[in-house]
């Protein structure tokens, strides 16, 4: 007969294993789109650099900006349960983006995959803390860091591959076998919630620091007096922020 506290182990390893794959989805795509750039461009009839400031400066932004509000309802909610939200977001925003018509739906199916990348990527950190016993954390931190590091290294890789054999409309479709496979990881995991209903959202810090990215992004799109006032309005908003 098995020992259940075995069991109930490897249903957390399998869990936390899933949750590492959905969070690294969020590298993965933030890197993965650049190569079809082009292809977009022409399939929606777009300038290119339109296309990049739609499709990667605002996930880019968005990516970073909804983390802490992303963390925060991970404490109210459970962390399973948003890293759960987060797929749902991610394979949302990607049936989105393969069926776009064009740039405004596209880009609007990126901050839904971005969201749920900010969803899933602070709930697995947290995951991997409430889960593992102390002496585990550090290596599967390390772990952690360096399956972001890769997704972020290879999403270029993948994503010319696959832009080359199926045309840009792949670097969507294949977030969903992903998460097909992070879902039946996640399936069997006792779903405890680490929760404290009381935590509130930092609303204004959230809102400086969208603000800092955004006027700091933009500037670089620049090379004139603008992009100077840009600078300077994100670094005020940043330091807002801290």
């Amino acid at each position: 007969m098995a020992d259940p506290a075995t069991t109930a182990s490897s249903d957390v390893s399998r869990g936390l294993a899933g949750a590492l794959l959905a969070a690294a989805l969020m590298p993965l795509n933030s890197t993965m789109i650049a190569v079809a750039v082009p292809s977009v461009a022409r399939a929606v009839d777009h300038d290119p650099a339109d296309v990049t400031q739609a499709l990667v400066a605002t996930y880019l932004i968005a990516a970073i900006a909804l983390q802490g509000p992303g963390g925060k309802l991970g404490d109210r909610l459970g962390h399973w349960r948003v890293c759960t939200f987060g797929q749902l977001a991610i394979g949302l925003g990607a049936v989105v983006g393969f069926l776009a018509p064009n740039l405004p739906v596209l880009a609007g199916s990126r901050l839904l995959m971005a969201a749920g990348g900010a969803l899933a990527v602070p709930a697995t950190v947290a995951l991997l803390r409430i889960e593992l016993p102390p002496e585990r954390r550090g290596r599967a931190f390390g772990m952690f860091g360096a399956i972001m590091a890769s997704a972020a290294a290879l999403g270029p890789i993948i994503g010319g591959i696959l832009v080359d054999a199926f045309g840009w409309e792949a670097v969507f479709v294949v977030n969903l076998p992903v998460l097909m496979v992070s879902a039946l990881l996640m399936a069997g995991v006792d779903r405890r919630h680490d929760t404290r209903p009381a935590a509130g959202f930092d609303w204004p810090g959230s809102l400086l620091l969208t603000a800092a990215l955004a006027l700091l992004v933009l500037s670089t799109q620049r090379a004139d007096l603008v992009a100077v006032l840009l600078v300077a309005g994100g670094l005020v908003a940043l330091v807002g922020f801290v």
